[in-house]
């Protein structure tokens, strides 16, 4: 149960980021315990906290089979306390990091989705009224990223019954998925003409105040840097891209001194390399792949719909590794813990047979 082609997958994933370390593992067990380690080191650790995280809530979930009803009502009463909180000042939220605010949500949406316990038409029913709301939200905060995830998963809920009627249809789906997210990144590069254009800067809707090409410069910078000789191995786990200064031949006029991925996938191939980025993606695969046996049920839903969400989330953004955000993180991948742990109960704990009438 516990061993599996996902606990294996996210293990060799932490072996070849150990691999290109550039420290020993010596300075990365003793200079987390004597205090004198880096950021770069604590994201190791998380990497293994994460993986722990998959363990238990697999372990979790394919002993039990429904959320305790207190747990779902204090995450639910966080998340409302949370958004009240954010709009009653909602001028510095906009200001702020918005995608931090909109994170913490989008983490925690499953989980409120989780405790709905009605039949399955009402449950997507009160879950479209959730999503709703939480997209209101995400837009009026400006949190772009989380909007267009959120969004993601609103489709994929809607769709999750057609996808899941054929495994070849299944599994294209995960591909489509990356495809997407390829040609969309591509297409941001290719067709930014105004990197300064907004919807409406005058605006009170946080996603309508905010610039279009924030990341063009960046990605642009760390692609021309990326395609040296460093693109499938990368510079190491320790060389985070909020190190790296600016090609000086290039164009730059952002507010900063370096060029910070904004991207996960951008950030593991400048770290790690395209094959690091392989690896990662092969994680993200299996745990697509061992949903499959228990598609029909709710839990098992809800983490596939979050897996495509995440993945999109990532395209923008450095979530689920290397982050800053790591309690945030730790939830989504607790999530998918429990959505592979009732997968795995389906699979191997069949429904007696009915006695049949005499």
């Amino acid at each position: 149960m516990i061993l599996n082609v996902v606990t294996i997958s996210f293990f060799i994933f932490i072996g070849y980021c150990l691999l290109r370390f550039n420290h020993s593992l010596t300075y990365i067990i003793l200079g987390y315990t004597n205090n004198i380690y880096t950021i770069e080191v604590v994201h190791i650790w998380d990497m293994l906290i994460f993986l722990l995280l998959i363990v238990c809530s697999i372990a979790l979930s394919y002993n039990s089979q429904k959320i305790s009803k207190i747990v779902w009502l204090l995450i639910a009463g966080y998340v409302s306390m949370f958004i009240v909180r954010n709009l009653i000042n909602i001028e510095a939220t906009q200001q702020g990091s918005n995608l931090s605010s909109g994170f913490t949500i989008f983490s925690l949406m499953p989980f409120v989705l989780l405790g709905i316990n009605e039949n399955y038409k009402h449950k997507l029913r009160a879950s479209y009224i959730i999503l709703f709301i939480l997209f209101l939200f995400f837009v009026l905060i400006g949190s772009r990223t989380a909007t267009i995830s959120i969004i993601t998963f609103f489709i994929m809920l809607g769709i999750w019954p057609i996808i899941t009627k054929h495994k070849f249809l299944y599994y294209s789906t995960f591909f489509a998925a990356l495809l997407f997210i390829c040609a969309f990144m591509i297409a941001y590069l290719l067709l930014m003409e105004d990197q300064h254009w907004v919807f409406a800067e005058q605006s009170n809707i946080g996603f309508l105040q905010k610039r279009i090409g924030t990341r063009f410069q960046i990605w642009q910078h760390l692609i021309e840097i990326i395609s040296g000789d460093n693109w499938l191995y990368g510079f190491g786990v320790d060389f985070p891209t909020n190190l790296q200064e600016p090609v000086s031949y290039l164009f730059f006029d952002l507010n900063r001194e370096n060029i910070a991925a904004e991207s996960l996938y951008l950030e593991l191939v400048y770290r790690t390399g395209v094959l690091g980025l392989l690896f990662f993606l092969l994680v993200l695969f299996c745990i697509w792949k061992m949903l499959w046996d228990g598609r029909h049920i709710w839990v098992v839903k809800l983490s596939g719909c979050m897996l495509i969400s995440t993945m999109l989330i990532c395209s923008a953004g450095t979530s689920l590794i290397f982050s800053t955000m790591q309690l945030k993180c730790g939830f989504i991948w607790l999530f998918f813990g429990l959505g592979i742990g009732a997968a795995l109960r389906a699979k191997t704990i069949k429904p007696e047979p009915a006695h049949k009438r005499l």
